[in-house]
Formats: structure tokens, C-alpha cells, sequence
């Protein structure tokens, strides 16, 4: 039997979600380049064609979860309260993206591999926010603040770390009062 030949982009996808499964069921430092070969089905040297390492695919993963977020911003105005609506998809969503993210954000305190691909992907996504609300109402302040991007970390942290103790009912439930926040803060940072 032969095998198919599949184009690049197939090929990283299937690394990227063999990856996705080790990683969610074991966390990031505890998946292993055999473990993501084995799980592919591809060759060793097949998997090391295209990534030569966990953090490699790991990076690419999380940069596409990037690209998922921006495309729930094409077809929406780029006023205040889609700016505000995405903050809250960004805690409220639930996609493989977020828990994955999720990941990331509990290891940058112990792993400063983590920690740099973190600064790397918030470079990434401040550039993404300033295209998506150019010549919007929302003001770069806003977008820029970092206070805005840590609080709505916390809170997809929380959503994420927490769902075995009940958390996502009860964030929904909250929803509303999380929502004023957000509006309260960003009126704060307008008025500066």
C-alpha cells in the first residue's frame, strides 16, 4: 500500500492535532516530540520535517487559535460593544483554543520557554486588535491596556482551570455583571 502524498499544510495539521490531544491531556511540559510521532502516525523524520520540537508546534497551534479569535471579528462593526462582545467571547467560548491557552498561561511562571512564547503571541494579537479597529471608536489605549489583557486572561483561566468545580456555570451566570466590568474599565481608560 502507498501512502499519499499530503500538501504541507495537511501535514502540520495532523502534527498539530496529535499534538492538541497529548497536550490537553497532559499538559504542554509533559508531551513529548515521540509521543506527538506516535500519535501523528507519521515517520519520525516525517514530524521532524516540519517541527523539530514540542514548543514549535505548540507556537504554530496557539498562533492559529489567534487567527480562530480574529475571524469572529470580520463581519462586526468595530465599535465599543463589539470590542467589548469579543472580550467576553474570549472568556465564554468554548473551543480546544482556549484550553489550550489556558496551558500556556499556568506554565509562564515556571517555564520562561512558555513565558517567551506568550510575549511573542500578545505582540501577534496587539497587531491583529489594531488592524481589526482601525479608525474605530476604540481607542488604542483600550486596545493597548495591559491591566484589560491580564483581568481577561484571569478570567479564561478561571473559566478553564476551575470547570471541574462548576466554574463555567457559574461565570454564565455572571456573565452580565463581567460584561459591566469591562464596560466600567474601558469607560475609565476613555476618560484618562
Amino acid at each position: 500500500m502507498t501512502r499519499q502524498r499530503l500538501p504541507k499544510e495537511e501535514r502540520k495539521h495532523q502534527i498539530q492535532e496529535a499534538a492538541k490531544g497529548i497536550i490537553l491531556e497532559k499538559g504542554y511540559e509533559n508531551t513529548t516530540m515521540d509521543e506527538v510521532i506516535e500519535k501523528s502516525g507519521m515517520s519520525t523524520g516525517g514530524v521532524y520535517h516540519y517541527y523539530k520540537s514540542v514548543y514549535e508546534i505548540f507556537y504554530d497551534i496557539m498562533a492559529e487559535g489567534l487567527d480562530y479569535g480574529d475571524k469572529r471579528l470580520v463581519n462586526v462593526n468595530k465599535n465599543i460593544n463589539s470590542f467589548v462582545e469579543y472580550q467576553l467571547a474570549k472568556i465564554f467560548d468554548d473551543n480546544e483554543y482556549k484550553a489550550l491557552f489556558s496551558i500556556l498561561l499556568q506554565g509562564i511562571a515556571r517555564n520562561e520557554e512558555l513565558r517567551k512564547m506568550y510575549d511573542e503571541l500578545n505582540v501577534k494579537f496587539k497587531d491583529i486588535m489594531h488592524k481589526d479597529f482601525l479608525n474605530s471608536e476604540v481607542l488604542v489605549p483600550m486596545l493597548d491596556d495591559e491591566f484589560l489583557v491580564f483581568f481577561i486572561h484571569s478570567l479564561m483561566l478561571g473559566y478553564e482551570s476551575f470547570a471541574p468545580l462548576g466554574s463555567k456555570e457559574v461565570f454564565k451566570d455572571n456573565k452580565g455583571f463581567i460584561k459591566e466590568i469591562i464596560i466600567s474599565y474601558l469607560k475609565k481608560i476613555n476618560n484618562k
